[in-house]
């Protein structure tokens, strides 16, 4: 299903905000595209839950490189890293193309994930 037969597509373009949650990978990316080719300055919230490991690395990275913010947990990250081999400073920062304006890492002290 793809989002323009659930939404028209002037909804999609007048759209400020969409927030990506778990699902199908392929679907949850096949929306994230298809979205950003309708609206390019929408904020797009992508949250892939507990799904991580559901997604494929190029995957997780494009759905990132796509969206304006990341919600992730530190389990999911420790999740990101251990199973797609990616840091989550490389998503944070090293993605040249993402959208990424900012990010907040909170964390329980017992468990160290990344040191800005």
């Amino acid at each position: 299903m793809v989002l323009v037969e659930t939404l028209s597509r002037e909804s999609l373009i007048n759209m400020k905000y969409a927030i990506f949650s778990p699902g199908n990978s392929i679907s949850t990316l096949n929306h994230i595209q298809e979205f950003r080719r309708i609206n390019k300055k929408a904020t797009i919230i992508f949250d892939p839950g507990m799904n991580v490991t559901s997604f494929s690395r190029e995957d997780i990275s494009e759905c990132s490189s796509l969206s304006s913010i990341l919600i992730s947990n530190d389990i999911e990250i420790l999740r990101i890293e251990k199973v797609h081999g990616l840091k989550i400073y490389w998503i944070l920062d090293s993605n040249t193309s993402s959208r990424l304006r900012e990010y907040y890492i909170v964390q329980r002290k017992e468990i160290p994930i990344f040191q800005l």
